[in-house]
């Protein structure tokens, strides 16, 4: 195949890709404050970037990144977008079913670059299960802070939000719009150390529930000095490869 994007094709294309392939990538992202340093498109930016080289290796098609998504959480500044949870599930839905409706599709993997949208994804993909499709999500951010301790400097803090490993993986995919000279190296508040144990949908068996109020001053925290394209690109290559791997490894239901 020339190309993966789906987009790119012509319905009667897409049929045989879909026929030949059976896997379509679904990319969901947001638009959001990353502290005073990071676009606002920072996760769609990123996925756009990534999903064809994973799209490409897992021999998958993939669709356009879907921008918007649940930010309830995060500091509503101006520009960012919340789209709340029922709404996503709706349209996650919708979308899912457009795909599987020939069935062509038999696996329908949902690449996630927004954590908070795992909420909605859950449900969608329970009760896509429940009617036997095989569905799966995808953390991107969690993959990548899987390999990211022996390449981070930032040890305690760098897998936070617009920390350093989300900076070194901008500087790379687009430096043009990391704002370095403008972040304020803000550590958390002191609470934090109390939310980041009690997270809900971790491995705690107690769930706190805060918003980034209780976590921090603005929309990131942490030492980002340290932060470089080299680690970016180091970064996006673990996470990339461990994302194929899974996908490779995906079985029928």
């Amino acid at each position: 195949m020339n190309t993966f994007d789906l987009s790119l094709l012509t319905s009667a294309n897409y049929r045989k890709a879909a026929a030949a392939l059976g896997k379509v990538i679904i990319p969901v992202a947001s638009i959001e404050i990353l502290g005073t340093h990071g676009p606002l498109g920072a996760d769609w930016m990123v996925a756009n970037v990534v999903i064809p080289k994973i799209a490409s290796q897992a021999q998958a098609l993939f669709a356009p990144a879907i921008p918007y998504g649940d930010t309830l959480e995060l500091p509503q500044d101006p520009g960012t977008i919340h789209v709340p949870q029922q709404v996503l599930e709706g349209y996650y839905m919708a979308i899912a079913r457009s795909f599987l409706r020939e069935n062509l599709i038999k696996h329908l993997i949902f690449v996630n670059f927004h954590s908070l949208n795992n909420r909605a994804l859950d449900a969608i993909c329970r009760q896509l299960a429940k009617e036997d499709y095989n569905a799966y999500v995808i953390d991107w951010w969690k993959t990548v802070g899987g390999g990211a301790s022996e390449i981070l400097s930032d040890k305690e803090w760098g897998t936070g939000h617009g920390a350093e490993m989300i900076t070194s993986v901008l500087m790379h995919v687009a430096p043009e719009v990391v704002r370095i000279e403008e972040h304020t190296n803000e550590l958390p508040l002191e609470q934090f150390s109390y939310y980041k144990d009690h997270l809900p949908g971790t491995s705690s068996p107690f769930a706190a529930y805060g918003t980034f109020a209780d976590y921090c001053n603005g929309g990131a925290w942490g030492d980002i000095s340290h932060a470089t394209a080299e680690k970016g690109k180091a970064l996006i290559e673990k996470a990339v490869t461990k994302i194929v791997e899974f996908i490779n490894s995906v079985r029928l239901r």
